[in-house]
């Protein structure tokens, strides 16, 4: 075989090596994603009462997401979704009267940077959810909604779990259907919110926390960015797109 057919070769080979034999070092992928599901502010005291109860309520979340994924299976992602809770209450003041609601809404802004772990058609996700409210509201017995923000905390953190499954897609495009619950991990009301009687009114014994929880049906479109690798004849490593 003389020079110049091994030079052919050698040129064939290192085209046909970076289409098809590239290490890919780190992919990234954005989308955008929703979610709904039950919600309800956990307190111990106000759970084993008789005559105050919570309610569990409907939210929702929506927003963007952003993917490192590393090799095959594993990946770090950040959503930032904006939320809206509601919880309503029912009581009654006294032996004579008829049960009444005791509503809050707010709103807030949370950051998710979660790990995720990848398989072939599913994934598991855990990490911390980051809170900021943007507003809280208060009716009670039928009163107009009244701002009490500052009852509640501004920042607050939530430890996350999170599963689903890739219902469509390829490489550049993936469809997915999750499963996402959260717990808030400080005490939700605020000093000024204890004073003011939140969120018991007055009406229940102790000082348990509340805490903010929720299970979320969530769905999520990506789309494919790009990808760093490195091709085995070229040697070097540079970003590809999809």
């Amino acid at each position: 075989m003389d020079l110049k057919k091994i030079v052919v070769i050698f040129i064939l080979s290192c085209s046909i090596s970076q289409i098809q034999a590239q290490k890919v070092y780190l992919w990234l992928d954005a989308g955008l994603k929703g979610s709904y599901g039950p919600n309800m502010l956990v307190n111990a005291d106000v759970l084993n009462a008789f005559d105050y109860s919570p309610k569990i309520n409907g939210s929702y979340s929506f927003g963007g997401k952003f993917g490192l994924n590393f090799g095959e299976y594993y990946a770090v992602t950040f959503d930032g979704m904006y939320s809206q809770f509601k919880q309503q209450f029912t009581y009654t003041a006294d032996q004579t009267s008829s049960a009444t609601i005791n509503e809050y809404r707010w709103t807030s802004f949370d950051l998710y940077p979660l790990f995720r772990y990848n398989r072939t058609i599913n994934y598991v996700e855990l990490g911390p959810r980051i809170s900021w409210l943007q507003r809280a509201q208060q009716s009670n017995a039928g009163a107009p909604f009244t701002d009490i923000s500052g009852d509640f905390l501004d920042l607050s953190y939530s430890a996350v779990l999170g599963f689903g499954w890739y219902a469509f897609g390829d490489d550049a495009f993936t469809a997915i259907v999750g499963v996402r619950m959260g717990y808030t991990l400080p005490d939700f009301v605020s000093e000024q919110g204890k004073a003011n009687n939140q969120i018991d009114l007055g009406l229940v014994e102790g000082n348990a926390s509340t805490n903010p929880a929720f299970v979320h049906l969530v769905f999520e479109l990506n789309w494919g960015i790009g990808y760093y690798a490195k091709t085995v004849c070229g040697g070097r490593s540079r970003f590809f797109r999809f």
